[in-house]
């Protein structure tokens, strides 16, 4: 299921991702296609000013049975790709407005793996199987759960690379991402980084205060096994 929520006002220039220091990325598109509903023109969603919530692939949910009971709000944070990096979360539970963080880093990792560590440890974190709606501004993470996780455990963990079949990138927190979604009901919602969002904003502080922690402490390296780059992901 896809809904399409107004967004305005956070479409300017001011939404641009920074480059430097820790915690660059690209601006991500908020138009990303939800493979489990329907497909919303890129182009189209930019035009409407509009930001992404969908049902994940692969989840326990299928159609929205359960009121949302927590909204998990993640960032990651990463200065070099490979470089050091961080990942934060924070747990909202709506019926006690009990709010819980967490956040952990690397000396040498990838951006995309702290976005998918801050997801994997948020709801890892939670007791028992509830309706999550998680919010990230990775465009990566969106569409990793929403569309391509299906044909990525189909293929045997494998992408589509023109012809060829090849590992799927930073597979060992995909399979504990996948676990989770059969778990609990997830739905997905992509919001503009660095754009006022008060819980991103708090996660990317706590997740660069990781990552610099990461580097005085010496923390262990944590890269995915099949590659040290963070490539554009391919379905």
């Amino acid at each position: 299921m896809l809904h399409l929520l107004s967004n305005r006002g956070k479409l300017g220039g001011n939404a641009k991702r920074r480059r430097t220091p820790i915690g660059q990325r690209r601006p991500p598109v908020p138009g990303a296609p939800a493979g489990v509903a329907c497909r919303v023109a890129r182009a189209h969603s930019l035009a409407l000013g509009v930001r992404l919530v969908a049902t994940a692939a692969g989840s326990s949910l299928g159609k929205q049975k359960r009121k949302v009971e927590v909204v998990l709000y993640t960032d990651g944070a990463c200065s070099g790709n490979p470089g050091p990096g961080g990942w934060a979360f924070i747990l909202h539970h709506l019926p006690t407005r009990k709010r819980t963080e967490a956040s952990g880093g690397s000396s040498r990792t990838t951006n995309n793996r702290m976005e998918l560590r801050a997801v994997m440890h948020g709801l890892e974190r939670l007791k028992r199987p509830c309706a999550v709606h998680v919010v990230t501004d990775s465009e990566y993470v969106v569409r990793g759960m929403t569309e391509w996780l299906p044909g990525w455990q189909r293929r045997g963990w494998k992408r589509r690379d023109g012809t060829r079949l090849r590992p799927v990138k930073n597979a060992d927190l995909w399979k504990r991402i996948a676990e989770q979604m059969a778990r609990h009901e997830v739905t997905c919602e992509h919001v503009f980084g660095h754009a006022g969002h008060k819980e991103n904003e708090r996660c990317d502080q706590l997740a660069v205060a990781a990552a610099q922690a990461a580097v005085a402490n010496g923390a262990p390296e944590d890269l995915d096994p099949e590659t040290t780059t963070d490539d554009e992901e391919l379905p």
